[in-house]
């Protein structure tokens, strides 16, 4: 029984990795047709970097489309495997749906654990490596953040507002800096407006700036050091992007951080998905024997495929409204991440109950 589901798992695999493959070329395409509205690459003037650059982030897409991918190239697989009848030839030989099942689904949860612990983390380096081939010029690592990101920090004496237009990816260096604290109890009061701020050890290192108290003394400054209760982790995920860490570091920094933190429920929802991500590709693979397998006089309905596919959609439609809930804190993570797995596996798991047994 194993060889035999081998076999259907070879077959469908191979209609699995030519869906992600085009869905691979339609993104690389389109990230490609983008190239010419960034400077700093180019396909003639450096094609390797570009080229690399484009393929990284399809890849991205690609995994992140893996539900959708896992469930249409299985139709295909199933249809194909029904055509030449050897679905109908398995069972007639007394091997249950299920046995044929199990083997895909072993094959399909161990690819979910490769890309949310090997591939995503792989992606995020490859990105990094590339940047760094660029050559980026120190300024344009900062991006800039319109009219101003704010954030609260808090000392021993109080807390303090700062608001900065250009930021790091990581959030630990800043420019164009205005810092605002009072604290009513004492009376004081001031701003400090800086060039540059770097994060280091529990404290912001601000240069080239001037001090403004509520008295209106006025001092400038070549360095000066802000102290904060903040952590290095707690900043990195409340300034920085969620989606340059893999899901080692989120469980990290999520660990280590305070969790009135803006970002941690952006963070909490990534690692959670990617948690969830073999249950949720088993959850597709259900879906599409429930609603492809079976015998029938006239060959495979194209309605019941169809179905099958819709329902994929509406599976990974939904799966993407939650993790908007979930990142934003209106939703609990681990709920948004697990439901729409859940569910897909309990609607699949049912239809084929009822289609093979009745």
């Amino acid at each position: 029984m194993f060889r035999l589901g081998r076999h259907f798992a070879n077959h469908m695999l191979r209609s699995i990795a030519l869906v992600t493959f085009l869905f691979f070329c339609l993104v690389a395409l389109i990230e490609l047709v983008e190239v010419g509205n960034r400077p700093d690459l180019g396909l003639f003037e450096r094609p390797l970097i570009t080229l690399a650059s484009v393929g990284l982030s399809a890849i991205s897409w690609a995994t992140d489309l893996l539900p959708i991918s896992i469930l249409v190239g299985s139709v295909l697989g199933l249809i194909d495997l029904q055509n030449n009848r050897e679905l109908i030839v398995a069972k007639s030989s007394g091997v249950s749906i299920w046995g044929i099942f199990a083997v895909p689904a072993l094959i399909t949860i161990l690819i979910g654990f490769f890309v949310s612990y090997v591939g995503e983390t792989a992606i995020l380096k490859g990105k990094m490596a590339v940047e760094e081939q660029l050559g980026v010029v120190e300024s344009t690592k900062l991006n800039s953040q319109g009219n101003g990101k704010w954030i609260a920090q808090k000392t021993r004496n109080g807390t303090f507002f700062l608001r900065t237009k250009n930021l790091s990816d990581d959030g630990l260096r800043m420019r164009d800096v205005s810092i605002y604290q009072f604290n009513a109890s004492q009376e004081f009061g001031r701003q400090i407006v800086a060039q540059e701020a770097t994060f280091a050890d529990k404290s912001w290192l601000l240069q080239n700036g001037i001090i403004v108290t509520s008295d209106g003394e006025r001092r400038k400054f070549n360095s000066f050091e802000l102290e904060t209760t903040s952590t290095r982790e707690s900043v990195n995920l409340q300034l920085g992007s969620v989606h340059q860490m893999d899901i080692f570091t989120l469980r990290d920094f999520i660990q280590n951080v305070e969790f009135d933190n803006q970002n941690v429920s952006a963070a909490m929802m990534k690692l959670r998905r990617g948690e969830a991500l073999p249950a949720l590709l088993v959850g597709s693979l259900l879906i599409a024997f429930a609603f492809t397998v079976g015998y029938r006089r006239h060959g495979t309905s194209g309605s019941q495929v169809l179905y099958g596919i819709v329902l994929g959609f509406v599976l990974y439609v939904v799966t993407k409204l939650l993790e908007r809930a979930g990142s934003s804190g209106v939703m609990d993570a681990t709920l948004a991440a697990w439901g729409p797995a859940i569910v897909a596996i309990v609607i699949g798991t049912s239809v084929l109950l009822w289609k093979e047994d009745g």
